[in-house]
């Protein structure tokens, strides 16, 4: 035993100890002191036990939890009440009325005696009246572009052409220049052609007829054809070669603007224009 690297305190109770032994084995009364009996191993107190005890107390307090000096302390959840839904009444949905469909009137056939009835009767043709109109035409040449301007009239009386006469100034495009035209004394070619005019009907003249130039006759008996288109437009055709082809061999247009029946008084004080 190396009894000098001993620790004193644990020499000293081993010598104690031994000094015990011996006067008890020998019988000698021996006095303990009170402070002994109370702490028996106060003085027998080592370094190694104090470093026991300390680590001991570090395991202890490594058991324990580590509180979090800045967690917020957990609030017990009071649970929330569960409120019961209350059934809402079901709405019970009122029929709708059927509407009853009317049955579609299905149109009659009109019967062709009653079509016949409602028509309104037909004029009859007209033999003694007067048209009127207006010259409206268009006329380009090689020299310049011509437009015309005036007023025209046919008067027909017992189913013939009694008169046809034109008074128009034409006027050159640029409108540098002008002069007048007249067409009268307009002849039928065929006597026995009927002049009957009825509203929406066409009526064409064949005939002849004199042409003149600021007031002055310079063609006579130009062959000419008057055509009255549905009665709303006219179409004067001139012969090109008896007018010299001053015109251009190209018509003359008009409009229609009235139709008026013309004759001697009638019945029950009707008294109308004179065919003149």
């Amino acid at each position: 035993m190396n009894i000098g690297n001993e620790n004193p305190a644990i020499m000293s109770a081993s010598l104690c100890g031994l000094a015990l032994s011996i006067l008890l084995l020998f019988g000698v009364p021996i006095t303990i002191p009170s402070e002994i009996m109370i702490s028996p191993f106060a003085f027998a107190t080592t370094d190694d036990d104090e470093e026991d005890d300390e680590q001991q107390e570090e395991e202890e307090e490594d058991q324990q939890p580590e509180e979090s000096s800045g967690t917020e302390p957990q609030l017990q959840q009071t649970p929330q009440p569960q409120l019961q839904q209350t059934p809402q009444p079901q709405l019970q949905q009122t029929p709708q009325p059927q509407l009853q469909q009317t049955p579609q009137l299905q149109p009659q056939p009109v019967q062709p005696s009653l079509i016949q009835q409602q028509q309104q009767p037909q004029r009859p043709p007209i033999g003694d009246f007067i048209l009127s109109g207006k010259i409206n035409s268009l006329l380009p040449t090689e020299n310049n572009t011509w437009i015309s301007d005036g007023n025209w009239n046919l008067v027909a009386e017992n189913g013939s052409a009694k008169r046809f006469t034109t008074q128009m100034t034409w006027t050159s495009a640029d409108g540098t220049r002008s002069h007048t035209h007249e067409f009268q004394n307009f002849r039928l070619l065929n006597n026995d052609t009927e002049v009957l005019m009825t509203p929406g009907n066409t009526l064409i003249l064949d005939g002849v007829m004199d042409v003149g130039t600021n007031s002055i006759i310079d063609w006579q008996g130009v062959p000419t054809r008057l055509y009255f288109g549905n009665g709303q437009t006219l179409v004067v055709a001139l012969d090109d070669a008896a007018t010299n082809s001053h015109f251009g061999n190209q018509p003359v247009f008009g409009l229609v603007t009235s139709l008026t029946p013309c004759g001697s008084p009638g019945p029950s004080m009707e008294v109308l224009p004179r065919c003149e």
